[in-house]
């Protein structure tokens, strides 16, 4: 099919495939999820969802692949709700339990097989793993929190590396920070578990800083 749908936000891309939202038909139904391949103009809708309106509650989503098992995979939360959805397996959304992580920014950045949000308001990071479809919590980069007020948001840069984008707003300044996840050594080893075992195979790193002025 020629592609054709109207963009309301993107999720994230992997491998030349795109997955994005657009608006729902009705006040009752959330906003499609698709994924499509640029280069052939083609797309795919997966399920919508229903839902009552009367609900309070936030969406997030995440689109990832995880090369141990060759799978692409839509990560989506609502009210707490978490569904995976498995690119070519007739499966459907998959149930996978509640989650009390509050995240922060609707699209989860993926990386070294996990798809990555800030938890709000807190100095840590939601981990989802594609593949055990299970999550971590994470520890955030070693963030200085003397100025009076911080942004930090998750992007991936660097060669694939997950990156933390701090911009440290001062009085007269904006300091902005690019802090990358790295492993200390070769293994092949998911995120441990803990913050001392996270911390003995992966490391962030600075990779520079850059001041800005503030506009007058």
């Amino acid at each position: 099919m020629e592609l054709e749908p109207s963009l309301s936000a993107m999720v994230g891309s992997c491998n030349g495939l795109v997955c994005c939202l657009v608006k729902g038909k009705s006040s009752l139904e959330r906003d499609a999820i698709y994924i499509c391949n640029p280069v052939i103009e083609e797309y795919v809708y997966l399920p919508t969802l229903t839902y009552n309106k009367a609900c309070n509650g936030y969406f997030y989503y995440g689109f990832g692949y995880h090369h141990s098992t060759d799978e692409y995979k839509v990560v989506r939360i609502y009210y707490g709700e978490v569904e995976v959805y498995t690119l070519g397996s007739g499966q459907g959304w998959r149930h996978k339990g509640r989650t009390e992580h509050r995240l922060d920014y609707i699209s989860g950045v993926c990386a070294n097989g996990y798809l990555h949000w800030i938890q709000y308001r807190k100095n840590e990071i939601v981990a989802f793993h594609l593949a055990d479809e299970e999550s971590r919590l994470i520890p955030f980069p070693p963030i200085s929190m003397i100025r009076s007020y911080k942004v930090v948001y998750l992007q991936l840069m660097f060669g694939g590396y997950l990156c933390a984008v701090h911009m440290d707003v001062g009085e007269e300044d904006i300091i902005v920070n690019v802090w990358a996840l790295g492993k200390k050594k070769k293994f092949n080893r998911s995120y441990d578990t803990g913050e001392h075992a996270f911390n003995d195979f992966w490391g962030w790193n600075k990779k520079f800083s850059i001041p800005c002025a503030k506009e007058e």
